[in-house]
């Protein structure tokens, strides 16, 4: 979770057409499974399919992440550092877990939707709750890392590494029975 302080400022009111004094106040938000659910059935787009999103499309994942209706309000008068600070925060790995193997990539080749991520969670039985409330990065990274543990056979090698490992081999052979070849 991220907090997130907005400080008090001046701003236009359109509806009145006057400036207003806007007391700040201090703002949470969570990038979770649920969030990206929210804006998902907003959009009907995937949040996570690598694209860049567009100044409307973050303030509405905000709003999604938004875990304070108190102080909703000021979403609108968000700093841009607030702003920078919650584009940090989605981007954050929040693990300590690395996937080193070049070959293993993420659970299937479907662009990640949530509802892609609710089907990875049951088959590899993950308790929704808390586990939608974590870091979407978080969770991700623990759904690597499951099929990695139901699947460890590692993937073919690459032709230059299979190469480079028979010519290894036949060295060690020649070297081994003392001939050429």
């Amino acid at each position: 979770m991220l907090e997130v302080i907005v400080p008090d400022r001046s701003g236009w009111d359109e509806s009145r057409s006057e400036f207003i004094d806007i007391q700040g106040g201090t703002l949470r938000f969570e990038h979770s499974l649920i969030a990206l659910s929210k804006w998902e059935s907003q959009t009907c787009r995937p949040f996570m399919d690598g694209t860049v999103k567009s100044d409307e499309d973050l303030e509405l994942y905000f709003e999604c992440m938004c875990l304070t209706p108190e102080t909703r309000h000021l979403l609108p008068w968000m700093t841009a550092d607030n702003k920078r600070q919650l584009v940090e925060y989605i981007e954050a790995p929040m693990t300590a877990t690395t996937i080193t193997d070049r070959t293993r990539k993420s659970p299937g080749k479907t662009i990640t939707t949530s509802e892609v991520v609710y089907g990875w969670m049951v088959s590899y039985n993950i308790p929704f709750d808390p586990c939608e409330h974590w870091h979407i990065a978080r969770l991700m990274m623990l759904i690597r890392v499951c099929g990695i543990q139901q699947d460890p056979k590692p993937k073919k090698m690459a032709s230059s590494e299979l190469a480079a490992n028979n010519a290894s081999l036949n060295a060690a052979r020649r070297a081994q029975y003392n001939t050429k070849g």
